[in-house]
């Protein structure tokens, strides 16, 4: 078969679904040495056992992407554990079966993959290709399908080539490998010819009167998005604003950009705008743990304590796991001057930190110290 862009990235609804700990399957039995506090030590274990044992594999990037929400790798690896687990469905979901489309489970899953974009809209998706390994009748040897593959394998030079000799060919129908190639250009540090392939997809886009490609990359406002994060990356900080500005009018309830502006706003010290930002990122998603710690941290250098915990214990609620919410807790109950609280949270931060996080951890034990309580 053929990877075709269009129905590959099919119509995306994104669907903020919170999976209760019922639900969570068993973790993986790693190594005796593992941090079992890392979410890359699971991340890593998965794409381990991709070839041998799909079910551990999806179980190991699951319990990644808990213990991190923060990171999209996780997220891309769990859509493609899904649609590895169904096959007989995906050709129905390539060719943009209504149906197929339509399911409660693809939305879902669907709206892992779009929150992934949302956090880093360059994140590499090779693991997609571990769905094609087994699919009837195989791959066809044609320039598109030898993209991808050097794409899966992290190729990305060759990867870059096939896909630009593609569009040559035929710019019309493989615009959309345009956002693709940028993504492959950021990943080798290329962010010029990243950023110019974004925008000649955005005025492909805008010079169109009809939708012809997929909605998640038809996305102007997930493009100018990403043109934000590279004028970031870049230390073009007033680019940047224009481009999320962009983003936001083509569609103001766009979450991301508001969090993005919070940061530039908050990197700036303007902590109204970063404030206001914050809140209105959360108010548009307010399943997303990422805004709500960007937001309690702005609280935190506001010096409102009390608004800050309660958006730390809303992330917590929705994401138990996530050991840097208890850190960010701690120190506002320290704000607060609640040595109970603090005492609490800093001592759950300890045992749920990875071992990464050596910095944080001795600053929360030389704060349990201060606290005068005992250091486990």
């Amino acid at each position: 078969m053929t990877i075709r862009g269009a129905g590959l990235f099919g119509a995306v609804l994104l669907v903020v679904a919170s999976v209760s700990q019922a639900q969570a399957p068993r973790r993986p039995r790693m190594a005796a040495d593992a941090d079992t506090n890392d979410w890359n030590a699971y991340f890593d274990y998965g794409v381990q056992r991709l070839r041998r044992e799909i079910s551990v594999a999806d179980d190991a990037f699951y319990w990644a992407s808990r213990l991190d929400p923060t990171r999209p790798e996780p997220l891309v690896a769990r859509w493609a554990m899904f649609w590895t687990k169904n096959r007989d469905r995906f050709a129905k979901y390539l060719n943009d079966d209504e149906k197929t489309l339509e399911a409660s489970d693809v939305k879902a899953v669907d709206s892992l993959r779009m929150r992934a974009l949302q956090k880093n809209p360059f994140v590499h998706q090779g693991l997609f290709m571990r769905i094609f390994a087994d699919l009837p009748g195989g791959l066809n040897d044609d320039l598109i399908t030898r993209g991808w593959i050097a794409y899966g394998e992290a190729n990305l030079k060759l990867a870059l080539d096939r896909f630009g000799r593609a569009i040559n060919q035929q710019p019309r129908r493989y615009a959309y490998l345009r956002f693709v190639r940028a993504s492959a250009f950021v990943n080798v540090n290329q962010l010029d010819s990243a950023y110019a392939e974004v925008s000649e997809l955005l005025k492909f886009l805008r010079a169109q009167e009809t939708t012809e490609f997929v909605p998640m990359y038809n996305s102007k406002e997930l493009l100018e998005y990403a043109l934000a994060r590279i004028h970031a990356e870049r230390g073009e900080f007033a680019q940047a604003t224009d481009a999320l500005g962009r983003a936001l009018g083509e569609n103001a309830a766009f979450a991301p950009a508001h969090d993005a502006l919070g940061r530039l706003a908050q990197a700036g010290r303007d902590w109204d705008r970063a404030l206001t930002e914050y809140a209105l990122a959360v108010e548009l998603d307010p399943g997303d743990v990422e805004s709500r710690l960007s937001y309690a941290t702005a609280l935190y250098y506001d010096r409102k304590g009390e608004e800050g915990v309660r958006q730390i214990k809303a992330a917590i609620e929705l994401e138990p796991y996530y050991a840097d919410s208890y850190f960010a807790l701690a120190k506002l109950y320290d704000l607060l001057e609640n040595a109970a609280g603090a005492t609490e949270a800093y001592r759950k931060y300890i045992a749920m930190a990875p071992r990464s996080a050596t910095a944080n951890v001795e600053k929360a034990r030389a704060r349990l110290k201060a606290l005068g309580a005992p250091v486990q």
